[in-house]
């Protein structure tokens, strides 16, 4: 597995890192009741914002979330 590094160029103007539990849901269509299961394999959530900036500046961060692969 690949570590890959962060780009230095621009600092995020806003950044979450969040775990997402692994559950899955069922609602009956009978009664409407909710079934809940929650199943191993937390996945962890980066949700970030940079600041406008101009194409040069930005080829790094593309390629960067481009070997993401998702």
């Amino acid at each position: 597995m690949t570590i890959l590094a962060l780009p230095t160029y621009q600092d995020f103007t806003e950044f979450r890192f969040l775990p997402e539990p692994n559950t899955l849901a069922h609602t009956s269509r009978l009664n409407r009741v909710t079934q809940t299961i929650e199943l191993p394999g937390t996945r962890w959530v980066m949700t970030a914002r940079l600041p406008p900036m101009r194409r040069g500046s930005a080829a790094p961060w593309q390629a960067f979330f481009a070997k993401l692969r998702g």
